[in-house]
């Protein structure tokens, strides 16, 4: 047993994170996998967990096998990453009670550290639907990755324009990643898996069940490196969000609203508590120096893609736009599978283009 099978335990486990960290700091991380030797009594009179986590822990703990775990994640073809490795998204590495264990699935790529949040009201008003379709539609312009929760309303506003304008959106889940929730938004699910990637920290099977929202919600604020509230009320679950996001030390930005309106009387507050006014997507961009530059750099970075083959250049503009597996390419571009794997090849041979895990293509 190593450390990384005793951070799948403990996160089959599904404890609060507290819990979780607290666990961590008592083994430590390089001794983590003595975890799986200590004694009953020993757990026990650490107190450091109620008498119902102390018992299912000692019960797991006798019938959990990390192979096998990873067995059947691969079968339901869910990924995960640890906080060990170095494809374990950066911003949120960052973060305090950072998950240990991300499950996902789709892609997530090194440029998802450029992404900002977009969060709001489930039931939205014309004007906060209007709103949040133009800001992520300018945010996407600019390959700026789009973060949210994927529920009605904001969410999905913001997931739906990501998608229509071809840029990377990553959906964070308040259950199992092979829950969908709200069941309405099965197509939404599977058109984000594809252009982008559904996580959560929360084992499969696990319900969408209330209490899971506002845990979730950490996750959402700590992918990006800035959070913009489009609409909210009052009490709104969404000022959940941006009071992570202020612990997290992220730029807050709020989309000011008619003040006789119940949905943007959070929104408002927010900006009275020193949240920064954000009419504009370029509010939020000028006003974050990292931003700046990746734009700029994405900019310098187009290859001159003269010496390929008209084919090829197709291929390479499709992957360009977001990054896609050969079957996508194939359905889209109307060319054999066996075609598509030649061009593919070749644009990697000529360092257009690289393969990232589970055969997808991104731009090198």
């Amino acid at each position: 047993m190593n450390t990384q099978d005793a951070l799948l335990f403990l996160s089959y486990l599904n404890f609060d994170y507290n819990v979780i960290e607290k666990l961590i700091n008592y083994f430590s991380m390089d001794n983590l996998s003595e975890i799986f030797k200590i004694k009953e009594d020993s757990l026990y009179e650490l107190n450091l967990l109620t008498k119902k986590s102390f018992e299912k822990f000692i019960d797991v703990k006798k019938r959990f096998d990390a192979n096998l775990y990873r067995e059947y994640l691969a079968n339901k073809k869910i990924k995960f990453v640890s906080i060990l490795d170095d494809d374990y998204p950066k911003n949120l590495k960052e973060i305090e009670y950072a998950p240990k264990i991300l499950y996902y699935k789709g892609t997530l790529c090194k440029s998802d550290e450029f992404a900002i949040s977009i969060v709001g009201s489930r039931k939205c008003s014309t004007y906060g639907a209007w709103a949040c379709e133009k800001f992520a539609k300018e945010l996407s312009e600019k390959k700026i990755t789009i973060i949210s929760g994927m529920a009605l309303g904001i969410d999905s506003i913001s997931h739906k324009t990501a998608l229509k304008n071809n840029t990377r959106t990553i959906a964070v889940l308040g259950s199992g990643v092979d829950e969908i929730y709200p069941k309405t938004n099965i197509r939404l699910y599977h058109e984000i898996i594809e252009n982008g990637c559904v996580l959560s920290e929360f084992p499969p099977k696990t319900p969408a069940l209330s209490f899971n929202f506002p845990i979730r919600n950490r996750i959402i604020s700590g992918l990006s490196k800035a959070l913009l509230v489009v609409e909210a009320k009052e009490k709104s679950g969404t000022l959940i969000t941006a009071r992570f996001a202020n612990e997290q030390s992220k730029e807050i930005f709020a989309v000011p609203g008619n003040i006789n309106s119940i949905y943007s009387k959070g929104t408002n507050k927010l900006i009275k508590d020193g949240a920064l006014i954000a009419t504009q997507a370029d509010d939020i961009i000028l006003s974050i120096p990292s931003f700046v530059d990746f734009i700029n750099e994405k900019t310098k970075e187009k290859k001159d893609t003269s010496n390929l083959t008209p084919t090829e250049t197709l291929v390479y503009t499709l992957i360009e736009e977001n990054a896609k597996n050969a079957n996508k390419i194939s359905e889209i571009l109307g060319l054999s599978i066996i075609e598509t794997n030649t061009i593919l090849t070749s644009l990697e041979l000529k360092g257009f283009i690289t393969e990232l895990s589970g055969g997808i293509f991104t731009v090198e």
